[in-house]
């Protein structure tokens, strides 16, 4: 009877204590939190600062009247004493609960907003799909970007390197049309083929260049016919007069583009052995005997990760395949200077207008405008990075990263190619019907 007494006293006043604790929540703290958390997130701190100091207060208060109990000081609150009823207690002691709950819900909530990170794309990691196999010059900017940009990514996350090689990075650039979240998650590095596939018509394609979202540049590129120093093509007059047999990395690859266009177009006499998996692959057919040298090799790959073939004179430097001349090669002649007329300059024009944006760096179509241009401003942080540029440095990696703007303006100018040239174009570097 006494416990079921008790109960019927107590009951009434928990209910009391958990809506007034419920109200507060819901209407007062949570709104609270949301509004100070979007418009004021640095007043988190002198808040939960406030609020400690409150209960430490109060806690002191209680410990002191535990040990010095107040005694009433004065007729009037000797009388308000005894004014006090049951019930009156009773909703005194209530609401200096629901208070002191009030105040520890919302030091939780302040507790809790401190802890969460600065808001961003990314709370943990972001993928950088490359569409190269490892160890080459794609592989080797790809990882180096990697290391730096996540610092300058709102939220700062590790950037995750996956390789995805296949058919000239035509594998990577369908998967980030089709696959890849649209959340900013996940960006990619691919090979300046990609650029021109369009153009081509090549089969496999599942994307629409122009669609994408172009975060950068990481540098343009010159290309380079080179000759293995034991090949019996030794100048540059060799090209037209003798068959030289190159090795390919894919139908989409300029490693067979490029020379199928020369062949096509001024005349050169370029076989292409194709089906090795990268550059790497085809310079061990070189020293084997197995092809002759390479269509199209990229110059600053040469310098980088391969410059005792140049110091030791192991490959011959014979055409640049660019639209300007290296400052640094003024005797190696440039593959326009070969045109036979202004209609075939034109096509190898717009052929070799990728080369300007050698390395381009996209995310899928369909990403939030915030979260592309918080992409771009990082890609143009780490640019500027100096310890991005040392480490660039460092590993003898050629970096000179442009805007995602300057990659759609030449995505523009390679797909606005006129009807006719686009023609000659695509016959010129497709993959001869057998």
């Amino acid at each position: 009877m006494w416990s079921v007494s008790r109960a019927q006293r107590e009951l009434p006043i928990v209910g009391k204590i958990a809506a007034g604790s419920l109200r507060n929540k819901l209407l007062i703290l949570l709104p609270a939190a949301l509004l100070l958390s979007y418009f004021n997130p640095f007043a988190v701190t002198p808040l939960l600062m406030l609020g400690g100091a409150y209960l430490c207060y109060e806690g002191v208060e209680k410990i002191y009247e535990v040990i010095v109990p107040h005694q009433a000081h004065s007729h009037e609150a000797r009388l308000e004493a005894v004014a006090l009823n049951a019930r009156t207690v009773e909703e005194k002691k209530i609401a200096s609960t629901i208070k002191t709950d009030f105040i520890l819900s919302a030091e939780i909530m302040a507790i809790t907003l401190a802890a969460i990170p600065e808001s961003g794309i990314f709370r943990q990691a972001a993928v950088l799909a490359n569409g190269a196999g490892t160890g080459g010059g794609y592989d080797a900017q790809g990882r180096l970007l990697a290391r730096h940009i996540g610092k300058h990514i709102p939220g700062n996350p590790n950037v995750i390197v996956q390789n995805m090689p296949g058919a000239g990075s035509l594998q990577a650039t369908n998967h980030l049309y089709n696959v890849a979240p649209k959340d900013g998650t996940v960006f990619g590095l691919i090979q300046r083929d990609m650029l021109v596939a369009k153009v081509m018509n090549a089969s496999g394609i599942r994307f629409d260049i122009e669609k994408f979202n172009w975060i950068g540049n990481l540098a343009s590129e010159i290309g380079i016919v080179v000759a293995w120093h034991m090949s019996p093509i030794k100048t540059t007059a060799d090209l037209f007069k003798a068959e030289m047999i190159v090795g390919g990395t894919g139908p989409t690859i300029d490693t067979e583009t490029a020379p199928r266009l020369m062949n096509a177009l001024i005349g050169t006499k370029f076989r292409i052995v194709s089906g090795y998996q990268g550059t790497t692959e085809v310079l061990l057919a070189m020293e084997r005997g197995e092809v002759m040298g390479l269509g199209d090799w990229s110059l600053s790959n040469i310098r980088s990760r391969n410059p005792q073939m140049l110091q030791e004179g192991k490959i011959r430097l014979l055409m640049q395949t660019a639209l300007k001349k290296s400052p640094d090669l003024p005797d190696v002649p440039l593959v326009l200077d070969f045109a036979k007329s202004p209609e075939d300059r034109q096509v190898m024009e717009a052929f070799l207008a990728q080369k300007s944006v050698a390395r381009p760096v996209l995310a899928p179509p369909g990403i939030p405008a915030d979260r592309v241009q918080a992409l771009r401003a990082a890609f143009m942080a780490t640019a500027a990075d100096p310890e991005f540029i040392k480490d660039a440095e460092k590993s003898r990696l050629e970096v000179s990263p442009t805007s995602g703007e300057e990659v759609e303006r030449v995505i523009a100018e390679i797909t606005r190619v006129p009807a006719n040239l686009a023609e000659r174009l695509k016959a010129a570097i497709s993959v001869p019907s057998p």
